[in-house]
């Protein structure tokens, strides 16, 4: 699954990408975050499609 979402932390405005998932034939959850206080650019997505 994966989402992208944008949140505020006491009076700081958060973006983010997250994807989790589960390892194939475990019962373990892998989950990831990119996150930084400013709207995430087009750079930022590329990167996050890297990762």
């Amino acid at each position: 699954m994966q989402i992208q979402s944008q949140f505020l932390r006491l009076n700081e405005q958060v973006y983010q990408c997250q994807v989790a998932f589960v390892l194939s034939g475990e019962r373990v959850m892998m989950a990831f975050t990119y996150a930084r206080t400013t709207p995430l650019t087009p750079a930022d997505m590329t990167r996050w499609a890297e990762i």
